[in-house]
């Protein structure tokens, strides 16, 4: 199998959470990958000489992964854990991201402000943002997984009382209140308008949580519970988008033509593996099977930390 260096946008499949990752990188001589506009969580990477299994031919590249976690599901609205987690830095953009010093870094939005009073936060959404369909990013879609999350009949939203800090949030959530009420407004299509009940400090981390995320407004729907396993429905605003999914096995993103920086991804899909084993997942790198793992235990990290391999960074997308 031919040896495959990890660029940047390669990447994009390490920073799922601050977890040992192994990467099969060769040739860059043990340098971290570098970021690229976005900011992501920081991941621990090793990069050697296994064989990787990045296919090329007729110009195709493409990456393969292997994790050991398929837990939750890829709608921000429900059970957003593990497998969201990876998903989302590969095909979902939010408003805005933190490099790793807690800067803003402007993903789906390009500029925001707030009241004097902190209890009005404006968001001002990129116009050149379109969905893998090639539709518009709006502000009703972020609007759409806000108000999903806070559904009384959303049994499986993890995230609703996070949202409590929003006028009417809790009403609609908890006391048959009116989704009307609740205090996220499309002011036009690119204007996103959040009012709060009192100040706070830690608002703009809160949008990093995955019902702050968009999705798809008249698509992604609480009656269609499968929407976010069809590559024809579950659509992306980011660099890639969904191809295909097998419930427990894996799936497979492509990227997203009408991203608004897709002349920067270099790949043309990556493969997401489970592997429910963490030492059938250590073998599936070692002997090229996979280019990366994440999800490792922590002694995979006693074993590689001091080999020119072992690469320690925060990972930007």
């Amino acid at each position: 199998m031919k040896k495959t260096k990890i660029t940047k946008w390669a990447a994009l499949a390490l920073a799922a959470s601050v977890t040992l990752s192994l990467a099969a990188c060769g040739g860059n001589g043990g340098s971290a990958p570098e970021g690229t506009s976005g900011g992501g969580a920081a991941s621990q990477q090793v990069g050697g000489d296994q064989a990787g299994t990045s296919g090329e031919s007729g110009g195709a590249k493409e990456l393969v992964v292997a994790t050991v976690s398929a837990a939750g599901s890829l709608d921000p609205a429900e059970v957003a854990i593990d497998m969201w987690t990876e998903y989302a830095k590969l095909c979902v953009d939010p408003l805005i991201r933190f490099d790793e010093s807690g800067n803003v870094i402007y993903e789906a939005a390009e500029s925001y402000e707030s009241s004097d009073d902190g209890l009005v936060w404006t968001f001002h959404l990129r116009q050149d943002a379109k969905w893998s369909d090639g539709s518009s990013v709006v502000a009703d879609d972020f609007i759409n997984t806000l108000h999903r999350a806070l559904d009384p009949n959303n049994g499986d939203s993890i995230y609703g009382d996070m949202l409590y800090g929003i006028v009417g949030a809790r009403e609609a959530r908890e006391n048959g209140g009116s989704m009307d009420d609740v205090m996220v407004k499309a002011l036009d299509d690119y204007t996103l308008e959040f009012t709060l009940t009192e100040p706070c400090g830690y608002f703009l981390k809160l949008l990093t949580i995955a019902p702050f995320y968009p999705s798809k407004s008249g698509v992604a729907t609480l009656e269609n519970t499968n929407w976010y396993k069809d590559g024809a429905t579950s659509l992306g605003n980011g660099p890639f988008c969904l191809k295909e999914f097998v419930d427990g096995q894996y799936y497979l993103v492509e990227k997203n033509p009408y991203y608004f920086a897709a002349d920067q991804v270099k790949l043309d899909s990556i493969r997401v593996e489970f592997i429910d084993d963490a030492q059938a997942l250590l073998s599936s790198y070692r002997t090229g099977e996979v280019d990366v793992v994440t999800g490792l235990p922590s002694y995979v990290k006693e074993q590689y930390q001091d080999s020119d391999d072992y690469i320690a960074s925060g990972v930007s997308i």
